[in-house]
């Protein structure tokens, strides 16, 4: 399969042949191939057949950010965990790198329970806020907190309108199959000199992105910015540091300035997403010699990754140690989520996080923890290997 954005030969950069995890950390079968496209530096999924019904279920299903789930999600920072609510943090950036006025109207763009948008709306009480997603039953919720100005629209049902001053998207790209069509769409809904603001994963600062069974597509900055040119969309602003792992962009309507690719590193992109494969292999061949060894572990991250490192440690996974209070108590694929403080002693902790991330929870978490904390890729003593020790930096 060529590159759905420039028609580019892919690589293959990683592939699943047992599970895959939902976006809310759930496991569900799957055999598919993500590929690189070295080209334009996007990435795409292969699925050996086409599962439009199970992703629908999926959706159907989320629980992601509900009021009574997980909750929202949390930035934690190196100093401490307890971060701040992550649609704060994204409108701290939108305030910061946008001329945002005192009056105006928003769309947010596959708003879910209209988090962002209710943070939105008390720090600029006198816009005009709409959310639009397809999913019905979010309709109650995002009345519940926010205010009955707000209007929601399910999509496709129901028309948001245009004109809009900005529009959201956050972490909606990577589940669309067509996002460049949806990109076009934001675009056309845009008032003259309206923004549109797009969060998305990094996949240059999480090798392990290709896990997420419903998403379609994944963008590098460099690939990011080649799409949008694509759609008559031109960046004013690029982060990659705002957030932990994901890309900020604020991009406005207008002609790509020469050829769509011009100023975009790929060769050194490419080089990149090639050692991320390989550390991503690394840890797969990594959790293959701990199940066969039967050694007891646990996973600190009740996450995605977490839930896919499980999958492969099938028996072995004594319990999951999060530091979101919101999961402390409870359990995860059955087994129980308990706080830092609380892991047993010394039982190997595996960091279910890319390994630089990893690294700074070592030194912030090392002393207090009483298991034994291992990042990525796994090669430390306590499992039976020759190289590291569990709180090295």
């Amino acid at each position: 399969m060529n590159c759905p954005f420039c028609a580019g030969q892919g690589t293959a950069y990683a592939s699943e042949d047992r599970f895959a995890v939902t976006s809310d950390s759930k496991l569900i079968a799957d055999e598919s191939t993500v590929s690189y496209c070295p080209r334009c530096g996007c990435f795409y999924r292969e699925r050996r057949a086409a599962q439009p019904e199970r992703i629908e279920k999926v959706y159907s299903e989320y629980d992601l950010y509900a009021p009574s789930g997980r909750g929202e999600a949390r930035v934690a920072f190196d100093v401490s965990a307890d971060g701040i609510p992550k649609s704060v943090r994204e409108l701290d950036f939108l305030s910061r790198f946008a001329d945002v006025p005192q009056k105006g109207r928003i769309l947010d763009y596959g708003c879910n329970h209209g988090l962002f948008l209710r943070a939105f709306l008390e720090r600029y009480p006198e816009w005009e806020g709409t959310g639009a997603d397809i999913e019905e039953r979010y309709r109650q919720s995002f009345a519940g907190h926010l205010p009955a100005s707000a209007r929601y629209c399910c999509l496709p049902h129901e028309e948001p309108g245009s004109g809009f001053d900005v529009i959201c998207c956050s972490h909606v790209l990577e589940h669309l199959p067509e996002p460049a069509a949806a990109l076009r769409d934001m675009a056309s809904r845009l008032a003259p000199g309206g923004i549109l603001f797009i969060q998305a994963v990094n996949p240059l600062l999480n090798p392990f992105f290709h896990v997420i069974f419903e998403q379609h597509h994944h963008f590098t900055p460099a690939g990011l910015r080649h799409v949008l040119e694509l759609c008559g969309l031109h960046l004013r602003c690029i982060n990659t540091d705002w957030i932990g792992k994901e890309i900020a962009v604020i991009a406005a309507r207008g002609p790509a300035a020469g050829d769509v690719c011009s100023g975009l590193d790929m060769e050194a992109t490419a080089l990149q997403v090639g050692r991320h494969a390989e550390s991503v292999r690394a840890v797969m061949a990594a959790l293959a010699r701990i199940a066969g060894s039967g050694t007891p572990v646990g996973i600190f991250g009740a996450s995605i990754m977490g839930t896919w490192m499980a999958s492969r440690l099938e028996g072995l996974v004594q319990c999951f140690v999060d530091e979101n209070t919101a999961l402390q108590g409870g359990r995860h694929l059955g087994l129980p989520v308990v706080p830092p403080d609380k892991a047993p002693a010394g039982l190997p902790l595996l960091c279910a996080m890319p390994e630089h991330m990893a690294r700074k929870l070592l030194r912030r978490l090392g002393e207090v923890c009483p298991g034994v904390l291992i990042a990525p890729p796994f090669s430390s003593t306590p499992l039976g290997g020759s190289e590291g020790t569990s709180h090295e930096d």
